[in-house]
């Protein structure tokens, strides 16, 4: 009995899954670095909270409903997860650029302050601090840029959707880009990473 527990521990020990907190810090250990992940090194899976997934099932809807392309990026602000508006684009591409800003301003509840997040000229993320958690310096993390593929549906327009996947011109912008991941947003969700 003993060792049967003991081998569990060992495997639960070695699991290859991560939470999203643990994805930005690796993220962010290997760009302050300069070096792209070992294959090794990457999960099996990560979770998401459900802030996340609502973003993604919202972005998925839209992109069933107009055949159009979608982007968003994700930032890690402060220790909270932020997505950008989403940026539609047409029926076969999406370019975006984001420009973030956050501010803490006094609140009206004595003690705490506003943390406001801008992108874009857009308010899309708005908390509240207690002074003694104010950070002494902002964080601000691109964790990466998420975009839809709308499905086809054959010649008729009748068939089971099909959805195409990432593009040549989806994999040499992320080559080309700072950012480590990709995601692509279909009937399923597709993280597509650099590595060494």
């Amino acid at each position: 009995m003993f060792s049967i527990v003991k081998y569990l521990a060992k495997v639960f020990a070695h699991s290859n899954v991560w939470s999203y907190h643990i994805l930005v810090a690796k993220l962010k250990m290997w760009q302050n670095a300069n070096i792209l992940p070992s294959p090794f090194e990457l999960p099996d899976k990560i979770y998401f909270n459900s802030y996340f997934w609502q973003q993604v099932k919202w972005l998925y809807s839209l992109t069933y409903k107009d055949r159009h392309e979608r982007e968003v990026s994700l930032f890690w602000v402060d220790g909270d997860l932020v997505f950008s508006k989403e940026i539609r684009g047409e029926e076969s591409r999406v370019f975006s650029k984001h420009n973030l800003k956050v501010r803490y301003e006094p609140s009206t509840t004595k003690g705490y302050f506003n943390k406001i997040v801008e992108i874009n000229g857009d308010v899309v993320f708005k908390t509240s601090v207690y002074k003694d958690k104010l950070p002494k310096q902002i964080e601000i993390f691109r964790i990466m840029s998420m975009h839809t593929h709308p499905p086809n549906f054959g010649e008729n327009g009748s068939g089971q959707p099909r959805y195409s996947f990432f593009s040549a011109t989806d994999i040499n912008t992320l080559l080309r880009s700072n950012s480590i991941v990709m995601g692509l947003i279909t009937d399923v969700v597709y993280l597509i990473c650099k590595a060494m």
